[in-house]
């Protein structure tokens, strides 16, 4: 089945940003897309990287089966004739296919097109847990018990569901499941069917968040799983949004000796995941840890594990989402690796976290991700020279960027 979505340019409309805030798995903003374009953009406009060309966009969905699975196939390109680098982005655990819409849309409109493959299976994922979200009408949100259990009951099926589709056994099975569909892409890409046709699999790029990033780092040659086809993968690049490193399964440092080609790794202090399977100390590893060469590491002061995913959270709703969030941030340690760092709480308002925080996160996600690909994709001198000498000072606002 195909079907097709028109999109405007990555300054983006009050129409596309509306739509990100209510399509995505969290809970949508409840600031005006307007505003939050012009605050985006002014911050982009304080330093940030200015990439030459501003594409429109044009989008197409497809659906494929494989082994009893639904995957859904987004394909974003320049609405302009040629051959594009092609991003393919894996999206979260119980996240749909049009997640991480404000990274997908910004990495379209610099000249990149972009795949986003998403398994049924995995975007129902939390279905149930998100149903038991919701509470009657006639309940209390306000009863801290109530809350309490709620939370408490909340967090053990993460946990539980979180040991599961992280686990290796699990991974191994998704993957060779993934791989078929990204041959099946490539086919297509090569024989120049619509939709496809633009698709320069010769400049891939592998990208995901949460679950999805586990999945592209694999793909790139992180740990020892030996999956069949795995060799016709050959990444130009790696963008990791909260990549998952689970120093129980055994992520030593040698976990990440193949990670040889160019790496980009965004997390936070707050990037505190809700399966429990990973910490914001320990995200830095896989920087840490590669090979270096061209690796590259942006470390939000916040970064929370939703934001990092393209959406929004709505200020101000007591709810056990919002309970989880308090709590993440109350446990959010300094960065790195090996260091502990005090445990602190942000302490923006829910409206500052939000209109006042997270629009210089995206913006800073946005241009140091679209420099990231220009300088390593492309070769682009401007994008190595902005990289190098003004998104440490740049970043250093809000967070911190390193290279090695």
């Amino acid at each position: 089945m195909l079907c097709f979505h028109h999109c405007s340019s990555f300054k983006l409309s009050a129409a596309v940003l509306a739509s990100i805030l209510t399509s995505c798995s969290h809970t949508p903003s409840e600031l005006d897309p307007q505003e939050l374009q012009s605050k985006i953009e002014d911050f982009s406009q304080q330093g940030g990287y200015r990439e030459s060309g501003q594409s429109q966009v044009k989008s197409e969905r497809v659906n494929v089966s494989h082994a009893g699975d639904t995957w859904d196939i987004s394909i974003s390109t320049p609405d302009q004739p040629g051959s594009f680098p092609v991003v393919v982005y894996l999206p979260g655990l119980g996240e749909t296919v049009e997640a991480g819409q404000l990274w997908r849309q910004a990495w379209v409109q610099a000249g990149y097109a972009v795949a986003t493959v998403q398994s049924g299976r995995l975007s129902r994922a939390l279905a149930e847990i998100e149903l038991g979200d919701q509470k009657p009408a006639d309940k209390d949100d306000d009863d801290p018990e109530q809350l309490a259990r709620a939370r408490a009951l909340r967090e053990s099926d993460l946990h539980y569901l979180g040991r599961q589709y992280f686990s290796d056994a699990a991974l191994k099975l998704r993957l060779a499941d993934l791989l078929w569909v990204l041959n099946e892409i490539k086919h297509r890409a090569e024989t120049r069917q619509p939709a496809f046709a633009n698709l320069d699999f010769s400049r891939l790029i592998l990208a995901g968040y949460d679950i999805g990033a586990q999945a592209a780092s694999t793909l790139s040659g992180e740990g020892d799983l030996r999956i069949a086809g795995l060799q016709a993968i050959t990444p130009k690049a790696l963008i990791l949004l909260s990549p998952s490193v689970d120093l129980s399964a055994g992520n030593n440092p040698g976990h990440f000796k193949n990670l040889t080609m160019p790496v980009l790794v965004i997390t936070g202090k707050a990037d505190q995941d809700p399966y429990g399977i990973s910490s914001p100390r320990v995200r830095t590893a896989v920087w840490e840890y590669a090979p270096a060469g061209e690796k590259y590491l942006l470390f939000l002061n916040s970064g929370r594990h939703k934001l990092l995913s393209g959406s929004i959270q709505r200020p101000g709703r007591k709810t056990v989402e919002s309970e989880q969030l308090s709590a993440e941030e109350n446990q959010a340690p300094e960065p790195g690796f090996f260091g502990g760092g005090e445990n602190r709480r942000e302490q923006d308002s829910h409206f500052d976290r939000t209109a006042g925080s997270d629009y210089k996160q995206l913006a800073t996600i946005q241009n140091v991700s679209v420099a990231f690909l220009d300088a390593v994709v492309n070769s682009r001198q401007s994008a190595k020279h902005w990289l190098k000498n003004n998104a440490p000072q740049w970043v250093g606002r809000i967070g911190s960027f390193k290279a090695k």
